[in-house]
């Protein structure tokens, strides 16, 4: 059977360039192993002695594009569908929704490998080589491209539809903020607390991101109400947690991401604390 369509990644998952598989994590889960591969030999594919390290710095950038774009084929399934353009008379719709199970599948892979501490860019072989400061920023751009994509409003709206319209089992949105809640912040349940700086400058921008969705609020969309329940989970959290043998650092970061919260959700009680 042969099946024609224009790109359409952010809405059918089967529609992406560079993935055409059945099944987007597996793909991604091959094209890690590769970026791996490559950057081990990234220093002596690209250095001669006497040179520079202008082409080391071009391909440590491709390499990090490429790993957006195969985490971002993995971030499309959440809320995807399939289009399958069949006419009248051969269905009674043309949109699948992806299995729960499926999008599921594809939070748990980004919590474990698009949102942890990112080694394959981190080398002291390669940064070492490249810059004194500045690639702790790259890596959270390239986070914060896959977060966004994950929790924007027009994922959310197309979640929480699914989950009025669906008979079959839905992965539903608050499903979504759970496990990324328990995927970012799964450090405040160990002791010490240890959040390290790639972390913390996650933690800061997903709290910015939902801060942005409640002071401009999108018009008929559950995404504010999601991301304010989200910070006052957050909050919640950090207020119950144990971090006497933490880190200065650690503290401080944690005594901010409250303010940050209390600042957006209760601008009064934040300048009475103050």
């Amino acid at each position: 059977m042969l099946r024609f369509g224009d790109p359409n990644p952010e809405v059918d998952s089967t529609q992406q360039t560079e993935d055409l598989g059945s099944n987007a994590v597996e793909a991604t889960k091959l094209g890690l192993l590769n970026l791996e591969r490559v950057s081990k030999y990234l220093v002596k594919a690209t250095s001669k002695p006497g040179k520079d390290y202008e082409l080391l710095s071009i391909e440590y950038g491709a390499l990090l594009s490429q790993w957006s774009r195969e985490m971002g084929h993995v971030a499309n399934v959440v809320g995807g569908v399939q289009e399958i353009n069949l006419y009248y008379g051969d269905a009674d719709r043309r949109f699948f929704p992806n299995s729960a199970e499926y999008q599921q599948q594809a939070v748990s892979f980004l919590v474990d490998h698009a949102f942890s501490s990112p080694a394959l860019f981190t080398g002291a072989d390669i940064v070492g080589r490249l810059t004194a400061e500045g690639t702790a920023q790259r890596v959270l751009n390239a986070q914060n491209g896959v977060l966004r994509n994950l929790v924007a409003r027009q994922r959310i709206d197309r979640l929480t539809e699914i989950v009025q319209t669906s008979t079959n089992a839905v992965y539903p949105p608050t499903k979504l903020f759970s496990d990324l809640h328990d995927g970012l912040f799964h450090e405040l349940n160990d002791k010490p607390v240890e959040i390290d700086l790639y972390r913390r400058n996650l933690q800061r921008s997903f709290i910015d991101m939902l801060v942005g969705d409640i002071k401009i609020p999108a018009d008929n969309s559950d995404l504010p109400a999601l991301a304010r329940a989200e910070l006052e989970g957050i909050r919640a959290q950090i207020q119950k947690t144990d971090v006497a043998s933490a880190k200065p650092l650690v503290q401080m970061h944690l005594k901010d991401l409250q303010a940050r919260i209390t600042l957006a959700l209760d601008p009064r009680r934040f300048a009475d604390e103050k």
